[in-house]
């Protein structure tokens, strides 16, 4: 009532709507956070979505159209002001949101950003392991190779010498993989369940180079 009278000032104003949003007070706010969203930006944009998110329909249907337009504006060279509100949708529905907030960082030549936003993404294990796979190639073509490197290592982990990601290692290591690598089979044959999954480990080993390594694990 109080909002809705303007008997309020701008900051006592702002107060009482940060309560009720924490108190997830979403319809009696939205029109509010809508309104400081789109004249002031910053952290009103993230209130907005929140509240759009959790009431969904009509509500959800506005946010997104205003994020089109952000991203309208971002395309005619204007501020990326929604641009972190457009990064939390990505990482917590992906989709679409994904490719877009991807798609801006291009376009607004913030590459270091974007190198840092898909290696946290590609670190996820919730994520399906086809996605993290993607996520791979986008970092290599990045030039983020460590990243793509330990995205690997960790879906690697449960495979045997000829698994599919394992392989890709390879790929990545080269014909003479460097001391961290042959120390990952190393500890991958010690830890093998089997003599002959153990075996298989050190003969890639030996193919790989590290026929020392082999040869003393093997006594």
């Amino acid at each position: 009532a109080k909002l809705a009278a303007g008997v309020l000032d701008e900051k006592e104003a702002d107060n009482l709507l940060f309560a009720m949003l924490g108190n997830k007070s979403y319809a009696a706010v939205l029109p509010y956070l809508k309104d400081r969203a789109e004249t002031r930006g910053g952290e009103w944009l993230f209130g907005y979505a929140e509240a759009a998110r959790a009431l969904g329909g009509e509500a959800l249907e506005g946010l997104l159209a205003f994020l089109d337009r952000e991203v309208e504006l971002i395309d005619a060279g204007g501020a990326a002001r929604a641009l972190p509100v457009i990064a939390r949708l990505a990482d917590d529905i992906g989709g679409a949101w994904d490719a877009v907030y991807r798609e801006n960082l291009v376009k607004l030549g913030r590459m270091d950003d974007l190198r840092a936003y898909l290696s946290l993404r590609a670190a996820r294990p919730d994520l399906p392991a086809e996605d993290r796979r993607a996520l791979v190639f986008a970092l290599l073509e990045l030039g983020d190779k460590p990243a793509a490197e330990k995205t690997l290592l960790a879906l690697a982990a449960g495979q045997g010498p000829d698994g599919d990601d394992v392989r890709r290692l390879y790929s990545l290591w080269g014909p003479r993989p460097g001391p961290a690598a042959m120390e990952w089979m190393e500890r991958r044959a010690r830890a093998a369940p089997s003599a002959a999954a153990r075996a298989a480990w050190l003969v890639k080993m030996v193919e790989l180079g590290g026929r020392e390594r082999a040869l003393a694990l093997m006594g």
